[in-house]
């Protein structure tokens, strides 16, 4: 299982992820330091409609948070087709199979890796919350910031729920077939978010207000907390039964995609 875990992480280059990590994190905690949100820096200081002083400098960085948390789940939901993907380029799919494993075993190496994945970058995002906040105003975009760690938790859990719904896909329908699933599923969102945008009712995003979502979190912080509790076991749960299932197909099927 070692093994193959570490051949996943050659795949995806895991260590110059790992390195590019360390240096991005370097260069964002350099200029969080350099550029605090706490102090009053000229030209950076403005009030907002409410009257409350706010330091861009905190959106700039908040931005940059919140983009990060984006390319994480962006590349580790890509993950899952280029490690699969990497087996059928290498053609090496006789060479496993000949070795002293069954096959729920290789299954079971991807499960595992993507599952990793997605706890270490979740790790990582958190180290650049703390980064942020860290050097951030009190304020409107501190509470951004903090929203946005609240719900980081249940999106990574989302995402392991994608990958319980898009990992059989992979194993038993290769990486093209697949991608082209995702595709369409995609572009069907897409025509119908373009479509509300067209001839939907706009009314409800020209009245919304920041400040009521601030006061709708705080009077349901029980339940995010609980959703907070429940999330990783439901989405574990799925996912475990995504593995079962994937595991008691791939050992029937005969023929490998080399996709």
């Amino acid at each position: 299982m070692g093994g193959l875990l570490y051949k996943d992480f050659v795949a995806v280059k895991g260590k110059r992820l790992f390195w590019s990590f360390v240096i991005l994190t370097i260069i964002f905690c350099a200029l969080r330091m350099a550029f605090p949100g706490t102090s009053d820096i000229p030209f950076f200081m403005v009030e907002d409609n409410a009257g409350e002083t706010v330091n861009m400098l905190d959106f700039f960085f908040g931005m940059m948070e919140g983009s990060f948390l984006i390319g994480v789940i962006s590349m580790i939901n890509n993950m899952q087709g280029n490690i699969l993907a990497y087996d059928g380029k290498s053609h090496i799919h006789g060479y496993l199979f000949s070795m002293p494993f069954q096959r729920k075993g290789y299954v079971a190496s991807k499960y595992l890796f993507i599952a990793i994945a997605i706890y270490v970058g979740f790790s990582c995002y958190c180290i650049w919350h703390v980064i942020s906040v860290a050097f951030m105003m009190p304020g409107r975009f501190a509470d951004v910031s903090q929203i946005l760690m609240a719900f980081s938790l249940p999106l990574m859990c989302l995402l392991l729920c994608v990958s319980a719904v898009e990992m059989p896909m992979y194993f038993l329908l290769g990486k093209a077939k697949s991608t082209m699933i995702r595709v369409c599923f995609w572009m069907l969102v897409a025509f119908f978010a373009i479509g509300y945008l067209l001839f939907g009712d706009m009314k409800v995003l020209s009245s919304w207000d920041f400040g009521v979502l601030i006061r709708w979190l705080e009077a349901h912080n029980f339940e995010l907390v609980l959703l907070s509790v429940l999330s990783p076991m439901i989405s574990l749960g799925l996912y475990y039964v995504s593995y079962r299932i994937t595991a008691h197909c791939y050992e029937r099927k005969e023929e490998f995609d080399e996709d």
